[in-house]
């Protein structure tokens, strides 16, 4: 889910590879602070080329960083969309997508609305119910106290990717059934299995 997030339009064997970079991370910390495993760990996260690990993860946290920035735009419109009242950035003046492009620009270290719509809003769109779902969890567990969410929630912890997913799916329904400004046909469908 992590992969799909960062690279919405890549193949699954594209994704399948940077997945195993991911793992490879995640593992590799995780016995750094543990200890070594009792069982065994598969020879491709083991032996994964350290350069390209750290290779790709700086892609993927740029990307990261770009789904949740179009996150904290989708959210407002689909607080709006499910009833509930809209508390606007400070600057911001109304719902609207360029005025939002433009208090966030920044932040995706983008120059101008404009290449910000085209660098993370568009890249985001077929995601972006993934992204404002995995932004809200991550809201939701903070306001509580938990700890800071990292890249280890989204491959490993199961309480939060049933919190994602459950968000996901009310998100791609809201989509669906609103008029916002997304096109309900280009959003990647996510399918809980059993």
């Amino acid at each position: 889910m992590f992969v799909l997030l960062a690279f919405p339009l890549a193949t699954d064997a594209e994704r399948a590879d940077l997945a195993t970079s991911v793992c490879a991370a995640h593992l590799r910390a995780m016995f750094k602070e543990f200890g070594s495993a009792d069982g065994l760990v598969k020879e491709k996260y083991a032996f994964r080329d350290e350069q390209r690990i750290k290779d790709d993860l700086k892609t993927l946290d740029r990307l990261i960083r770009d789904r949740m920035v179009a996150a904290k735009i989708v959210i407002p419109f689909l607080r709006r969309a499910s009833g509930h009242t809209v508390k606007l950035p400070r600057g911001v003046q109304r719902l609207s997508l360029n005025q939002l492009a433009e208090y966030a620009m920044k932040e995706a270290n983008q120059s101008s609305p404009e290449n910000f719509k085209t660098r993370v809003w568009r890249p985001s769109l077929p995601v972006i119910h993934l992204a404002a779902a995995v932004a809200v969890t991550i809201n939701d567990r903070e306001r509580v106290g938990e700890k800071k969410t990292g890249y280890g929630n989204l491959i490993a912890d199961a309480e939060f990717l049933f919190m994602v997913l459950t968000y996901t799916k009310e998100f791609e329904f809201i989509i669906k059934n609103n008029k916002l400004p997304i096109d309900p046909k280009k959003l990647v469908s996510i399918q809980l299995a059993r």
